[in-house]
C-alpha cells in the first residue's frame, strides 16, 4: 500500500473543493495500485482506509470517424490537471 502524498504528475488525483478523485489514465497506467486514504475533520479527528484502483487495457474499436489532434506540448508540461481541464472543454457543447 502506498502511504505516500500523491505527486502532481501522478495521473490519480484528489480535488478537495468537490471531495472527488479524477484522473485520465494512459495506456503506462495500467494495472493495479493501492493507497492509503487518510480523512481529518476540523477537530484533528482522523480515520483511514485503503483505495483499490484498477486500470484496464483500453478494448480495441472501430469507429467510422477518428480525429487525431497534435499538441505542442512536452508530455511533462501535460499535468494530470491540465488533461482534466483540456477534455472538459472538449465536452462542451458535445451531444451524443
Amino acid at each position: 500500500m502506498d502511504r505516500s502524498e500523491l505527486k502532481t504528475e501522478n495521473w490519480l488525483q484528489f480535488d478537495s473543493k468537490n471531495q472527488e478523485f479524477y484522473g485520465l489514465p494512459l495506456d503506462t497506467d495500467v494495472g493495479n495500485k493501492e493507497y492509503q486514504l487518510v480523512c481529518e475533520d476540523q477537530a484533528g479527528q482522523s480515520a483511514n482506509d485503503g483505495l483499490l484502483v484498477s486500470v484496464k487495457p483500453r478494448l480495441p474499436r472501430r469507429y467510422n470517424v477518428e480525429f487525431h489532434i497534435a499538441l505542442d506540448l512536452q508530455k511533462t508540461n501535460f499535468s494530470p490537471l491540465m488533461r482534466r481541464k483540456f477534455v472538459e472543454k472538449l465536452q462542451v457543447g458535445w451531444v451524443a
